[in-house]
């Protein structure tokens, strides 16, 4: 099973292959909310095909002093 590893402050990209929907989620919260989160995001895209390729995590850029 692939695993992908998400922390706070992470963006994450969905796409769908046939048009260009975009959508993207900051992560301000657990884990599991954003597992929530993105499950609703997919049902209201209607995006029905393997998601792998489509996810995009953005890391969150940390500033440094």
């Amino acid at each position: 099973m692939n695993c992908i590893q998400i922390k706070c402050g992470d963006r994450i990209i969905l796409r769908s292959k046939d048009e260009i929907i975009e959508t993207q989620i900051r992560i301000i919260e657990s884990q599991m909310k954003v597992i929530d989160i993105l499950r609703k995001r997919i049902r209201e895209l209607e995006i029905h095909e393997p998601l792998l390729p489509l996810i995009e995590i953005i890391p969150e850029i940390e500033e440094t002093a």
